[in-house]
């Protein structure tokens, strides 16, 4: 009878492993860099968006930076199937993960709209930051300035 739990143990402990590595589906936006997703909230790996409530001054406005954050992701992820991998990062306490929908990744779109930054020390969206600071969008049409 051991055995036979033991073995039960395995197989569910492999299979809930297994969904973890990856989620699909509907999902919803909790600000610009958190989604929850097939009941699971997660944080895009390697971006940082502003917080809901952070305002910012563009031309002496201003403007609600972390709502538009928010609605730049929503942009991306609504009326669209998202597939997540985690990538074993955990970020405020919320795992990390890769997400892409549409056919294109969501964390680095955020960074090239400009409403959200890599975080320090990842390279990996640093190109695209720069093109996006080059042409002032987002974040960078305005005073905003990293937390």
């Amino acid at each position: 009878m051991r055995t036979v739990l033991m073995t039960l143990l395995l197989v569910m402990t492999a299979a809930l492993a297994a969904r973890a590595a990856n989620l699909s589906g509907p999902a919803a936006a909790i600000d610009g860099d958190t989604l929850i997703l097939e009941g699971t909230t997660l944080r895009l790996a390697g971006i940082d968006a502003p917080e809901l409530e952070k305002t910012c001054l563009r031309n002496a406005q201003e403007i609600p930076c972390g709502l538009i954050s928010k609605g730049a992701l929503l942009d991306l992820i609504t009326a669209m199937e998202v597939h997540c991998d985690f990538d074993g990062g955990e970020m405020d306490t919320l795992p990390t993960a890769i997400c892409q929908s549409g056919g294109f990744e969501i964390n680095e779109n955020m960074v090239y709209t400009g409403w959200a930054l890599p975080l320090d020390g990842t390279s990996r969206y640093d190109a695209i930051r720069d093109g996006a600071r080059d042409d002032g969008r987002g974040l960078w049409s305005t005073d905003y300035v990293t937390p």
